[in-house]
């Protein structure tokens, strides 16, 4: 690669992780969530990232990421925001790890906070897009690890996909919570599908050893662990075929 294709492809980077924190800044804050939470909602949060020391993170971020690939979104990286790492970001310290999707913003998008597909089908349906991708990291975690409750970041996302949806759709905010309520259970029946949760985990464990991930890198990962479940459940179901016809 050309030493100016590689500047073409870091500014792209910084776009695409600007315009993402640009469409999300007026989300609720997770800071915020966290010091107006129950002292019970606090202990449970603590307790479940103690628990999972960090392996929650990678299966968050792989929910988002494999939501994207099945809506055929852009992924542009998976990065654990280590200090000290290569690739730390500073301006995202808040971050423990993030997951970037999609394509760059506008600069007038940015600046108001508002798509310029606001009122059109593909303003809803992008809206829909990023709010599933939103949702599926926490509704990953809470359904492929077995200990634990992480109330604030379940609600922290519904915050945010609810954000997504109304920067996209410009729909009301009353609209926008339904929409929202409406996604949730259409976002768990996806994730409960056998073959998305081994590629999830599949995908949780390469980040949580290699830190960070290249858009390309996570699309080979994701394409090959759908591989490989197809075979299994190919498998299994000659197995079941093999035992019925053998039982009559």
């Amino acid at each position: 690669m050309s030493r100016a294709s590689k500047e073409r492809e870091r500014l792209q980077r910084r776009a695409v992780h600007q315009s993402r924190q640009a469409a999300r800044s007026r989300s609720t804050n997770v800071h915020d969530e966290f010091l107006s939470a129950t002292p019970e909602e606090r202990r449970q949060e603590a307790e479940y990232r103690a628990h999972h020391n960090g392996k929650d993170t990678a299966v968050h971020e792989a929910g988002h990421a494999v939501a994207a690939w099945l809506q055929g979104v852009k992924i542009v990286r998976m990065m654990f925001n280590d200090r000290g790492s290569v690739y730390y970001d500073a301006a995202a310290d808040h971050l423990e790890a993030m997951t970037e999707t999609g394509a760059a913003l506008t600069a007038d998008e940015i600046k108001d906070n508002r798509s310029a597909l606001q009122g059109t089908a593909e303003g809803f349906i992008r809206g829909c897009q990023s709010a599933f991708i939103t949702l599926a990291g926490a509704v990953a975690q809470a359904l492929y690890l077995n200990k634990g409750d992480s109330p604030i970041t379940m609600r922290e996302h519904g915050g945010q996909a609810a954000k997504m949806l109304q920067f996209y759709s410009g729909l009301s905010e009353d609209a926008v919570i339904a929409e929202r309520n409406r996604l949730i259970p259409v976002v768990s029946n996806a994730l409960q599908d056998e073959r998305i949760k081994y590629v999830t985990l599949v995908l949780a464990r390469a980040f949580y050893e290699k830190r960070y991930l290249s858009g390309e890198s996570v699309t080979n990962i994701i394409e090959a662990a759908w591989s490989q479940a197809e075979r299994r459940n190919d498998h299994q179901e000659n197995i079941s075929t093999k035992v019925s016809r053998d039982g009559n």
